[in-house]
């Protein structure tokens, strides 16, 4: 089951992260992702499993290291979860929903028109908010129902169905985050568009005090609402793949201003996440800002109201490219990369072996340059990290040379992505590497 795959992934980063604490401290691992049903004692598979192979190799204080991620990947996968405040208290809580996805705890999303606001407003259902946005004349409605209603059957009983037709949870997604591999490889794909633009990305906050990013054009806007912790070391080193400096760290866009919206929050000190309302509100903010290219290196559930404000961008001639995501090859197509005519990317190695960790389908489009890269870390450092997030902004990169060094519009953009890839794998598309590899020779 993919518990199973997801969790000794997890346990795996885990022991790495112990086994090289004392030099390597700044290490991005990420513990839980994605809320999945718990088939196994994590506990028990941890202590025979790992702890005790381990007890003659690693110091104590790094089994105890091992020890607590284990127990905070149980108590995020196992169920409810409470996103703490930066006071102590609950901002709200994520509780694992249908498929074993993620939701904020009965909270789901209408997206409608004024009049069918109305209708709403009508029935008695709770609404914790209505919100307006620029990129469309639809309103939007965070609702939270009680528990005998808090599932889609149940509410369509109740709400008309000229009403539900964008009707969905409040889901939970995730950044694909790093590992960190000792593999030799080159610096980076260096610069692929010189030119003056505008390129979106959503991800967490950014060190926007980092040498990387001094006198490069960063604007970066915050979309969660709760006074919670804002994590920086992913859209740190995503960010730094765009417009970052710094030594032998070449930046694939230098001269573009970089939009970057912030909206994942931290759970603890191994994983984060952000709410389908987050995700909205950056999508408009960026659509508005008349970005070219949106990189997303961020997965999760598909959501019937997520993919209605990603078609509207698409709509706008905005390209969406998007990580793959991290759970491994057999793990299901995460969104919004598996979403129609979004650019999905996969990452492979300087010897065009594919991540290990990466998930695969028909809806890989490309692979990109992703392991053992060069990126800023949060806190003024620089060091390499792997995963599919950072090849997203390889192809991201390309479209915008091909759409503005070149002029070509979004599917001619795409079909000259498609003359360039270098096939990799099978020949023609294929599940693992997509069409081929971009930015890398």
């Amino acid at each position: 089951m993919f518990l199973v795959s997801h969790v000794r992934k997890t346990l795996f980063m885990a022991v790495l992260f112990s086994a090289n604490l004392a030099g390597s401290a700044n290490a991005q691992l990420l513990g839980p992702q994605l809320g999945v049903p718990v088939v196994e004692d994590l506990s028990r598979q941890v202590e025979t499993d790992l702890e005790r192979p381990l007890q003659a190799k690693l110091p104590g204080s790094a089994l105890n290291t091992l020890e607590a991620t284990a127990q905070e990947t149980v108590d995020i996968a196992a169920g409810s979860f409470s996103v703490p405040t930066l006071s102590g208290a609950t901002a709200f809580v994520e509780v694992e929903v249908e498929n074993g996805w993620r939701a904020v705890e009965r909270e789901w999303l209408l997206l409608l028109s004024p009049r069918q606001v109305t209708d709403i407003e009508g029935l008695g259902i709770e609404i914790l908010s209505r919100e307006g946005f620029g990129s469309t004349a639809q309103s939007l409605l965070r609702i939270r129902v009680p528990a005998d209603r808090d599932s889609y059957d149940a509410l369509i009983a109740v709400i008309p169905a000229a009403e539900s037709q964008m009707l969905d949870r409040n889901h939970i997604y995730s950044p694909q985050g790093f590992e960190k591999l000792q593999i030799e490889q080159r610096d980076g794909d260096g610069p692929i568009y010189q030119g003056l633009g505008k390129i979106g990305m959503i991800d967490t906050k950014v060190d926007t005090a980092h040498p990387a990013f001094s006198g490069r054009s960063l604007i970066e806007q915050d979309f969660i609402t709760e006074d919670v912790k804002r994590p920086d070391n992913h859209g740190t080193a995503v960010a730094s793949r765009f417009v970052g400096k710094g030594p032998n760290l070449a930046a694939l866009t230098p001269n573009v201003t970089l939009y970057s919206a912030s909206v994942f929050y931290e759970r603890d000190q191994y994983s984060q996440g952000a709410t389908t309302l987050s995700l909205i509100r950056a999508l408009d903010w960026l659509i508005s800002e008349n970005v070219t290219v949106i990189n997303m290196s961020l997965a999760g559930p598909p959501n019937t109201v997520l993919e209605a404000f990603i078609a509207n961008a698409r709509q706008q001639s905005i390209t969406i490219v998007a990580a793959v995501g991290n759970e491994g090859p057999s793990a299901p197509p995460l969104f919004p990369a598996a979403y129609e005519g979004v650019i999905a990317v996969t990452a492979v190695d300087s010897d065009h072996n594919v991540y290990r960790w990466a998930n695969q389908g028909n809806h890989v489009d490309f692979s990109a340059s992703g392991v053992s890269v060069l990126t800023a870390r949060s806190g003024g450092e620089y060091g390499r990290e792997t995963g599919t997030s950072l090849a997203a902004p390889v192809v991201a990169a390309s479209v915008l040379q091909e759409r503005l060094g070149k002029g070509a519009s979004v599917s001619e953009a795409y079909g000259s992505l498609l003359s360039q890839a270098i096939d990799l794998g099978k020949t023609g598309r294929d599940e693992t590497f997509g069409h081929g590899l971009i930015g890398s020779k």
